[in-house]
């Protein structure tokens, strides 16, 4: 009994097999079953802490027994390529994210239909179904290894795991539209071909870690409708790919409140097309936008923003189609360079502090003029109007 205590204290990192006879032999030829979990184990604890992979209820400790148990899969622990470690973490995921619970293509029939066409990427099997990963719903493989995980609508709860950083090639990481709680894992940062990530409509908190402004292949960046805090980084700019970012809220839905100020560094992000933080409580001034060529929509309504907005030459955003200023402190005067937007089709100005008239330039551009702008709003309403603008035949609102 005394060696036997020994042992046990002196236990670290190796996971000790069960003495009972497994119920499920090894399907690794010439290992036991003993020797398969312990070295699976070995490998396993380079992903995961191996404390959690050893405690009772935790993701990790489901994946692994699920691996060991029940999956009929079986990997190996000498098998070359990416389906080892990947099953492993792809099973971390479902059972973090509370995957017993999914609406959609979960492990159990009884529980979970599975739909082909809510599963994106072209994949629609079954989680912890025992064909390789690549073919469970909403992911996605490039030579064996996983570029993609698409959920969306499907009750995905729970947390984003750490252990998603070690899929080294993913390109594509959504959980749309549930309720994925707790912080984005900064390990994520360190996933160098992240192209897309995709979080919007959950309950997520914390702030945007430091290390996802380091994944210099990032090009969508989609958080909006969360609980998320804190500011932009001037890091931003070293996003060089990055065009469509959302961080907004679509009342009643998101409780974002991103504070600080929109840095300036996104004037150099000349690929950007796409750019929303409406209803936050971002401050200072709005950075010169005038290099983004290919801006088709902005959208900073609701905020704390001050100053004039003439520091664009609102020409160079030649594409852009909406621009929404509502509900912020700006002032000065409404630039001319605005009717020079051939595209345009809804400018809103109201709830600021602009005065003087509505430039000619842009009553030109109106759908009643043979332009493309449906709506045009500012504050020209009331007794003493700050904006001068004619009803309906330029400005088609006017707020008090």
């Amino acid at each position: 009994e005394l060696e036997v205590m020994k042992r046990f204290l002196s236990m670290s990192t190796s996971y000790n097999p069960t003495p009972t006879p497994p119920l499920f032999p090894s399907c690794c030829s010439g290992l036991s079953y003993d020797s398969r979990k312990t070295q699976l184990f070995e490998i396993f604890s380079t992903v995961s802490d191996p404390t959690a992979i050893k405690t009772p209820g935790t993701p990790q400790y489901k994946a692994f027994n699920w691996i060991i148990s029940d999956d009929k899969y079986c990997v190996c622990p000498s098998d070359i390529g990416c389906e080892l470690v990947q099953r492993y973490v792809m099973a971390v995921t479902y059972f973090s994210t509370a995957g017993e619970e999914w609406t959609n293509c979960g492990a159990f029939p009884a529980t979970s239909a599975c739909n082909a066409t809510l599963c994106k990427q072209g994949h629609f099997d079954r989680w912890l179904s025992n064909v390789t990963s690549c073919s469970w719903c909403g992911a996605n493989c490039n030579s064996g290894c996983i570029t993609a995980i698409d959920l969306d609508s499907i009750n995905q709860a729970g947390t984003i795991p750490y252990e998603l950083q070690n899929l080294t090639i993913l390109e594509t990481l959504a959980f749309q539209r549930g309720n994925v709680a707790g912080t984005i894992p900064e390990q994520l940062g360190t996933i160098k071909t992240l192209k897309d990530l995709d979080l919007n409509f959950n309950n997520l908190t914390g702030s945007i870690p430091d290390s996802i402004y380091s994944d210099s292949s990032l090009e969508q960046l989609d958080l909006n409708d969360n609980n998320l805090v804190g500011s932009i980084s001037s890091l931003i700019g070293n996003l060089p790919n990055l065009f469509f970012v959302q961080l907004g809220n679509d009342s009643p839905y998101g409780k974002n409140d991103f504070t600080g100020t929109i840095p300036s560094e996104l004037s150099i992000l000349t690929r950007m097309m796409y750019f929303t933080a409406n209803n936050n409580s971002f401050i200072g001034s709005l950075p010169n936008l005038s290099n983004l060529g290919k801006l088709l929509f902005l959208d900073v309504s609701n905020n704390l923003i001050t100053g004039t907005i003439d520091n664009t030459n609102w020409a160079g955003t030649a594409s852009l189609i909406t621009v929404n200023l509502s509900g912020n402190k700006f002032n000065g005067n409404i630039p001319s360079s605005f009717g020079s937007l051939s595209n345009l089709n809804f400018a809103a100005f109201d709830n600021n502090l602009f005065t003087g008239s509505m430039p000619q330039s842009v009553c030109n551009i109106r759908d009643t003029n043979g332009g493309k702008l449906e709506n045009l709003t500012a504050d020209c309403g009331g007794g003493q109007p700050q904006v001068q603008c004619t009803f309906p035949t330029c400005c088609n609102y006017c707020s008090d």
